[in-house]
């Protein structure tokens, strides 16, 4: 990825390209692609905490959402759970 700046706004541009060599070395082929709208979608995003990751990484780990119930006293045990693992 590669961040240029256009010359008529001053605004940000991102492209990716991709180059494969002729077999005979006379030329190069080039494929730019525009990713702009990409890059600034993601940096939109909030940030994820590192707690939303670990979760994250627990539930599809360990598999707990296949646990049918919602007790409360179910709950408490899978909340300890996942703090202990951490």
């Amino acid at each position: 990825m590669l961040e240029l700046r256009r010359k008529d706004n001053g605004k940000p541009l991102w492209i990716q390209w991709w180059s494969k060599p002729d077999i005979g070395g006379k030329f190069t082929r080039t494929m730019f692609v525009d990713i702009t709208e990409r890059v600034l979608m993601e940096q939109e995003k909030p940030p994820r905490s590192a707690e939303h990751l670990f979760q994250e990484e627990i539930r599809s780990e360990h598999n707990f959402g296949e646990i049918v119930g919602s007790s409360p006293a179910l709950l408490d045990v899978l909340h300890r759970s996942i703090r202990s693992l951490g």
